[in-house]
């Protein structure tokens, strides 16, 4: 491990390479084994996509609505915001589309694992309160793991569940494991 200086902080780089190591990866939607083995997966059905993009479509200036497929992430545009986790966290850099129709029409073909909705600074709460209203205690997981991010996870995705799965699939009791988390899309992984 060694510590990199940048101006948006300090962050940890491992020059490790985990893609053959057993992981839960997209907030539990993945879970794989050795070798890269997938082991589970859970997905959204692509008409759940295409209803929250058609909630915010309008809305580009203050959200931007991004699935993700295994390590892949979307955007319907270059912009700040969907700028931002690749900027601020050094995560994947988003495959760039003209326009939402052009995006969901990509997404057709890919398995659709997360739907992170990125925000302009303080729209987290609202966000939250429309994905709540228009799926209501439906089985989906809505989780806000940093500050202007918004993940919906696909029916018993939970980085719990996963821990779970990843857990049977090693054949290691639960009750010896320790898990570490510093946001609420953790809680469930350590309960």
């Amino acid at each position: 491990l060694h510590v990199v200086k940048h101006n948006q902080g300090v962050r940890v780089e491992c020059e490790h390479d985990f893609s053959t190591e057993p992981g839960i990866f997209l907030n539990g939607a993945v879970v794989y084994g050795y070798n890269g083995v997938l082991v589970h997966e859970c997905k959204f059905d692509p008409s759940v996509l295409t209803l929250i993009v058609s909630l915010f479509e309008k809305d580009l200036h203050q959200v931007v609505v991004m699935p993700c497929s295994g390590d892949e992430i979307f955007a319907p545009v270059k912009s700040e915001i969907s700028m931002y986790l690749h900027v601020k966290y050094s995560d994947p850099l988003p495959t760039i589309f003209s326009d939402y129709r052009a995006m969901l029409h990509a997404m057709e073909t890919k398995s659709i694992h997360m739907i992170t909705l990125l925000t302009a600074p303080g729209e987290e709460s609202r966000i939250v309160a429309a994905l709540t209203e228009l799926f209501g205690n439906n089985q989906y997981t809505i989780v806000t793991s940093v500050l202007r991010q918004v993940s919906i996870l696909p029916p018993h995705s939970t980085k719990g569940a996963g821990l779970h799965v990843l857990a049977k699939y090693l054949n290691v009791a639960q009750a010896t494991i320790a898990a570490l988390g510093d946001a609420n899309n953790d809680i469930e992984m350590l309960d």
